[in-house]
């Protein structure tokens, strides 16, 4: 009896060995993209990231915190004259000074076509002076945008122009990027701009220049951005069994921005689901002013009533409609 008490305390007290085993994690995808991010859309997670908080240039993608401004400070139905000081170099909506448009329309201009001429009547008509050149309300515009950057927490951002042109102290990050893109996109107003494939409405017609809508199944929206000191840029969306995940990358090449992209959202998605789904067909809605937007989906963001209700966006908004400029 003693033996057998000695050799059951031998082999408690011996250790055991134990085989763990855990779910392998996803193969990180090689790509040219200086820095980049992969955010789940519905939780605000990081999935994965590389350099995500390193400050460079932006590009157009400056553009998605263009549009928040925009709307959170006046109404898509405002009367806007195009000045020739609107009339910038680079990608255009096809502006001609002169004429009259919708605020509405010129957002369409701004994301879809990256029209740096409807950033600047934008931020020029929305910060107070919607039918005369007035440079005091652009710099009231920028303002607000770095104001609303800090208020999403945007830490590794600071902008001194709407269109994103290359300019001394005009930064951001790939995280901060997704951080604006959820914001855009829980917005009722702009998920429909964004998510649009085009737009024809007020002697003006728009085609998104985002090219993965046509490479990649499930993309619901997205930016494109260029210049010397950015690279190639991108924000991408898309939706696969009813999870959002969010791409930012930048500082890409022109022979491999998409592919990059491509290679980022399906790695967020092996993340989060293995099972891909096809992409609905798209169809048409109206834009209002007797225009049409052809959007992959006519949507808005699926967070919780909740969290959008005490969000710092529907507090922001709140405050802004108090202060807007008319």
């Amino acid at each position: 009896m003693h033996r057998l008490r000695v050799l059951l305390l031998i082999v408690l007290v011996l250790p055991i060995p134990m085989v763990l085993t855990a779910t392998p994690a996803a193969a990180r995808p090689d790509v040219d993209a200086r820095s980049w991010i992969i955010m789940d859309g519905a939780s605000g997670n990081v999935l994965d990231a590389e350099d995500p908080h390193r400050r460079t240039a932006i590009a157009s993608l400056t553009k998605m915190l263009t549009a928040l401004v925009a709307v959170e400070r006046s109404d898509l139905a405002q009367e806007v004259t195009v000045v020739r000081s609107d009339l910038v170099r680079g990608s255009s909506a096809g502006l001609r000074a002169g004429e009259r448009l919708s605020l509405r329309t010129l957002l369409y201009g701004l994301l879809l076509p990256s029209g740096n001429d409807a950033a600047l009547a934008i931020a020029r008509a929305v910060g107070g002076s919607p039918h005369a050149d007035d440079p005091a309300a652009r710099r009231r515009f920028i303002d607000w945008m770095n104001e609303r950057a800090t208020s999403l927490e945007m830490t590794d951002t600071r902008v001194v122009n709407p269109h994103g042109l290359d300019a001394r102290d005009h930064f951001g990050s790939a995280h901060d990027l997704a951080l604006i893109t959820r914001a855009v996109l829980a917005s009722p107003l702009l998920a429909p701009i964004v998510g649009a494939r085009d737009y024809s409405g007020e002697g003006h017609r728009y085609k998104s220049i985002n090219k993965l809508w046509q490479r990649y199944p499930g993309i619901i929206g997205g930016k494109t951005g260029w210049t010397r000191a950015a690279g190639h840029c991108l924000i991408e969306v898309a939706e696969r069994d009813g999870h959002h995940v969010i791409v930012v990358l930048l500082g890409s090449t022109r022979e491999r921005w998409y592919d990059d992209a491509t290679a980022l959202l399906d790695h967020g998605f092996a993340m989060r689901s293995p099972s891909p789904t096809p992409e609905p067909e798209g169809h048409a809605h109206t834009g209002g002013s007797g225009s049409t937007a052809h959007a992959q989906h006519t949507w808005t963001w699926s967070l919780a009533p909740d969290a959008i209700a005490e969000s710092p966006t529907r507090r922001w908004v709140a405050r802004a409609q108090t202060t807007r400029m008319r």
